[in-house]
């Protein structure tokens, strides 16, 4: 037996995973289904029922039945008491009752003497878990799934103690979940296979347990749709959705091998530690290996479910390295090094912990503008943005569909949405029978340029993604002079209408007062301004605007540049610079641009050594003679003969004065001379 100082520093280190793990997940909140779940939540308790009918969309023929409905209440709840920054603490709280319960779980079943091993599987679920954290009710379901499993391990004790309080916590458990989430179908066989048999030191059941472990058959059923949820959930695996909807697609081939970082390496990193202490001891219990079975199948149905897998590794791994040898607990500083880097590598690359919102995750400028425009009756819109135009303008706008696919859309209703974006051949159907008051969609769907063609539709609004069309008669002032489609740009389309930007700056300005609280319209104003028409006191006051809204946007930093360069103030514009993102090229040309006006050939000569090294054969005759310049200074003769032959090649006359100037002093190889001769 291990001495007490080293499991109270083991708990120390499972506190210290549990803090991770509620770090990790403290991110700007992107959820796209948390929408429709307020929605639901809202209309649970205006209706005080779990089933009513569904103002927020038509044409289903069957009432909406919630599944989620409790946690569609908590999450309203939790709105209401702080909006975004409570309901992503409530996220990340709920990540970190899920890592405690993991530890709980992991240190019940291997045993008093492995509280380092217990923390090293906690640690590695939580790395195959923690990615799956939003706000959405599977958050719950990785609370109640080891909490299930925790209570059902101590149900089943040892030695004859009492079980009645941790079974009647189990069946209180179930039902909770069973209103919950619609992944209550598994919750027995989650209870059942570990409340088998562990070890001879089991005392047996009694007639009353007996019939209370087989009443847990029965929890299921007492969800919203009863016997149904069965049809519900498999028609939900093997769904058109389930094809096309990302998360709900099974585990692609390569998803199966593990990178550094990756969930799948720790789910792996699992099930290799449970099969192989359970070899080397030679017991593999039932019960384990009956949850991992079926941690798999799910897997093999939809890779989010990976998430859950992680979690029922936990009993095959903690029960088989109860019979191990104790290798982890003779090296503490193994386990504790787990406990670290497995949440570092988690969170590299994400942004730091924030209850901020990411607006531009959901179409929040459509809803502001459709709601400036009063927007009423049936929409057409895109599958992504559903939920949030049901919670902000529902009911007086109804949408077509949203993410209760398919458990409210069928299939049916999916693959006919999913036709309507690509074009007028699958839309023209739709429209007909369901006559559309207004389509949303995003700008790079076929049917965006197909309306915006069609004289019956006019487009009323457009943002960054998501462009607004609605019958002609019902706009009176449509978008004529900008591009509410990808296939063009806007600042193309006004260059080639040869008459300055003015009208198309007023168009930008007439959208903006229809939802000015985005930074998207400001930057195309301050594009149009610099590039048709050199209208740089409008370019600095939409720039100035941008900020306001998107200070942190990527474009920022190059425009505030351009428009100094315009103003002569190249040293301005310089520091402007500084703040592009560094993966930014275009900000790296113009910076080319500003050090060539300065004349600080050696500060441009790395910069453009690495652009047209990234570029090889593409680079333009403009870089290339700029890079030659740079070469001239310090004196690369070698550099300048290569790179301003290939500029000279392609028309650049400053380059063309370069190889003059080599040819003057004889330094230009004699093919070179012929090049530039074909040159002339």
């Amino acid at each position: 037996m291990f001495a007490r100082s080293d499991d109270r520093t083991a708990s120390l280190a499972a506190g210290v995973l549990v803090g991770a793990a509620i770090l990790l997940r403290l991110r700007p909140l992107q959820s796209l289904d948390l929408w429709w779940h307020l929605s639901m939540g809202r209309l649970v308790r205006s209706e005080g029922a779990r089933s009513f009918e569904d103002p927020l969309s038509w044409g289903v023929g069957h009432p909406y039945r919630d599944p989620e409905w409790l946690f569609d209440l908590a999450a309203l709840a939790v709105w209401d008491l702080g909006g975004v920054g409570a309901v992503v603490a409530l996220t990340a709280l709920l990540a970190g009752i899920s890592a405690a319960l993991a530890w709980l779980l992991a240190r019940e079943l291997a045993g008093p003497d492995r509280p380092w091993a217990a923390v090293v599987v906690a640690a590695l679920a939580v790395g195959g878990s923690s990615w799956r954290f939003d706000p959405r009710p599977q958050s719950l379901f990785l609370v109640l799934l080891p909490a299930t499993m925790l209570l059902a391990a101590r149900a089943r004790a040892t030695h004859g103690r009492a079980r009645w309080g941790w079974l009647i916590g189990l069946v209180a458990t179930l039902a909770l979940w069973s209103q919950s989430h619609s992944s209550m179908v598994i919750a027995p066989a989650v209870a059942l296979a570990m409340c088998l048999p562990r070890g001879d030191a089991d005392a047996p059941w009694s007639g009353p347990q007996l019939a209370l472990l087989a009443g847990l058959c029965v929890v299921p059923l007492l969800g919203p749709f009863g016997l149904g949820v069965i049809d519900q959930v498999f028609g939900h695996a093997g769904s058109d959705a389930a094809r096309h909807i990302t998360d709900m697609r099974p585990m692609p081939l390569a998803g199966w091998w593990p990178r550094p970082g990756s969930s799948v390496l720790y789910v792996e990193l699992l099930l290799v530690t449970g099969i192989g202490a359970g070899l080397y001891s030679r017991r593999l219990p039932p019960g384990p290996l009956l949850l991992a079975g079926l941690g798999l199948a799910m897997t093999l149905t939809a890779h989010r479910f990976r998430a859950a897998w992680a979690l029922m590794l936990i009993p095959l791994a903690g029960a088989a390295l109860r019979e191990a040898p104790a290798w982890l607990e003779e090296r503490r500083a193994v386990a504790l090094a787990v406990v670290v880097l497995v949440p570092l590598a988690i969170g590299h690359g994400e942004p730091g912990p924030s209850l901020r919102w990411d607006r531009t995750s959901v179409p929040a400028d459509a809803t502001g503008a459709m709601a400036s425009l009063e927007v009423r009756g049936r929409l057409f819109n895109d599958y992504d943005g559903g939920g949030w135009v049901g919670w902000q303008l529902g009911p007086d706008v109804q949408v077509f569909i949203d993410g209760r696919t398919p458990t409210h859309f069928d299939g049916e209703r999916f693959a006919a949405a999913r036709a309507g974006y690509e074009g007028r051949a699958g839309f023209d159907p739709l429209h007909a029978e369901h006559r559309f008051d207004a389509v949303l969609i995003r700008r790079d769907q076929g049917l965006c340029a197909d309306l915006e063609a069609d004289p019956d539709w006019e487009v009323s609004w457009f943002g960054e993604r998501r462009a607004l069309f609605q019958p002609a008669a019902a706009v009176p002032r449509p978008v004529r002079r900008l591009s509410p489609c990808t296939h063009d740009s806007s600042v193309r389309r006004c260059i080639e209408a040869d008459e300055g930007s003015g009208r198309a700056l007023a168009e930008v300005d007439r959208l903006r007062a229809l939802d000015p609280a985005h930074g998207y319209l400001d930057r195309l104003g301050v594009a149009l301004a610099l590039h048709c028409g050199q209208d740089l006191s409008a370019a600095a006051d939409h720039l100035d605007q941008a900020r306001r809204f998107d200070g942190g946007h990527a474009d920022l930093p190059r425009f505030a540049a351009r428009i100094q360069l315009a103003l002569d103030r190249p040293e301005q514009a310089l520091r402007w610079l500084q703040a592009a993102p560094a993966s930014d090229v275009v900000a790296d040309d113009l910076e080319l641009r500003v050090l060539r006006v300065l004349d600080r050939p050696a500060d441009a000569l790395p910069l453009a050594r690495a652009r047209v090294s990234q570029m090889g054969d593409r680079a333009p005759g403009p870089l290339l003679s700029l890079l030659a310049w740079a070469c001239h200074d310090a004196g690369d003769t070698p550099c300048v003969v290569t790179t301003a032959t290939r500029a000279a090649l392609l028309g650049d006359a400053d380059a063309r004065a370069l190889l003059d100037g080599l040819q003057a002093t004889g330094e230009l190889p004699p093919t070179h001379r012929r090049l530039l001769d074909a040159a002339r």
